[in-house]
């Protein structure tokens, strides 16, 4: 960009105001009632947003992301102006990094500002990554106006709940029990245990929760699953010792999942070798099944490399119950891949099911080669006509029909 295409660029932007009062002069009136200094101040932001606007429209590049980034961190709020036409010029089409960087800058140098923006002005594409970085920020600084400013939005609990335990000020927990029963506690709560394990440290939660009250609005029995939840994102063998210290209490059938849950997505197979050590019983059941589809959700490549049985070996007794889930995932996209896995199912009646489900998906996408695989397959003539069926087409809602 030449010279002076900066230059206009920054006549453009002192002029323009964007609507942001406070950060530069309404009229020419108003500025030459301003002293020597301010205008010095004035021009010398309005160099700064120029190169600014100069830096984001480079080509994308990680060495055009670090320049912006460095220049940001030298700037004050000031030239907060000069991001909106960034954000919002037609004719570009600014990377998703560095319009993280543009946004993080101004919930840093005006969250309030950037809340209200997010809220009211923002485009659809920034709107929830503003409002989150900006309803953070200010929670840090003010958790008070960061209440009263989200309004209950269940989006910015997580970054609400984040900053109001970095800012040190009081009253964060009170706030989270008062939300009730329900998802948006447990979201608030596993934000507060990771967000408290960063700032003080595993022990200081354990005390926390342990410390808790008894009370009758299951408060308790949430906070103790979220924080074996964040535990074993953050140090699975603490949470393994959490596991076993409280597996005989009140909340101990609850926690063997919650563990299970979040491990897997850090390694899969170090969780279920230590579900496999588990005693035999519905607990450990249950963890087993809702591991495998958590680790489904979480990375199904890896999911799909690691085996339950070496090749020629039957399958364990502790992982019966996920084989159906397993099985099917497996021959999802594959349902030869899948198949082996569904014919050692012990259940005869779950084994004719995943069968069934395998080859009815696979028949959808291709009926010659499942029909092949259907006429010499161990299932029943009914069973095989139920595969062959088509899946009901969605039901139309009312606004549809």
């Amino acid at each position: 960009m030449s010279k002076i295409t900066t230059a206009v660029i920054g006549e453009v932007l002192a002029a323009a105001g964007f609507g942001l009062g406070g950060y530069y002069a309404q009229t020419s009136a108003h500025a030459t009632k301003c002293s020597i200094d301010e205008q010095r101040a004035r021009l010398a932001a309005d160099r700064e947003c120029a190169a600014l606007a100069e830096l984001v429209r480079e080509p994308a590049s990680l060495a055009n992301t670090h320049l912006l980034a460095d220049r940001l961190a030298d700037l004050g709020p000031e030239a907060i102006p000069a991001i909106l036409p960034a954000l919002r010029d037609p004719s570009e089409n600014l990377d998703a990094a560095r319009a993280l960087l543009l946004l993080q800058f101004w919930s840093d140098r005006d969250p309030e500002g950037a809340v209200e923006w997010a809220q009211s002005n923002a485009p659809f594409l920034y709107r929830k990554l503003a409002l989150q970085l900006a309803i953070e920020r200010l929670a840090q600084a003010d958790p008070a106006a960061a209440v009263r400013i989200a309004g209950g939005d269940r989006q910015v609990l997580k970054p609400l709940v984040r900053g109001w335990v970095r800012s040190g000020e009081p009253g964060v927990e009170d706030w989270i029990r008062d939300l009730g029963y329900g998802g948006e506690r447990q979201m608030a709560l596993g934000a507060y245990a990771r967000a408290k394990i960063r700032r003080d440290g595993v022990e200081a939660v354990i005390a926390w929760v342990e410390g808790l009250p008894e009370s009758e609005d299951r408060y308790g029995l949430e906070a103790f699953r979220r924080v074996t939840n964040e535990l074993a994102y953050a140090d699975p063998a603490a949470a393994v010792a959490f596991y076993e210290k409280h597996k005989s209490g009140p909340y101990g059938d609850e926690l063997a999942s919650s563990l299970a849950n979040a491990w897997v997505v850090e390694d899969g197979p170090a969780a279920m070798r230590w579900l496999s050590k588990l005693p035999e019983g519905k607990v450990r059941d249950g963890a087993v099944v809702d591991a495998v589809r958590s680790w489904s959700m979480a990375d199904f490549e890896s999911l799909h490399r690691w085996e339950p049985a070496a090749a020629g070996e039957p399958v364990p007794a502790w992982f019966q119950p996920a084989l159906p889930v397993y099985a099917k995932l497996a021959g999802a996209k594959k349902p030869l891949e899948g198949i082996p896995w569904a014919e050692p199912i012990d259940d005869p009646a779950a084994r004719t099911l995943t069968l069934v489900q395998i080859a009815r998906r696979w028949y959808q996408r291709d009926p010659s080669a499942a029909e092949a695989w259907l006429a010499q397959s161990p299932l029943s003539e009914p069973d095989r006509v139920t595969a062959k069926q088509p899946f009901a087409p969605p039901k139309k809602t009312r606004a549809e029909s």
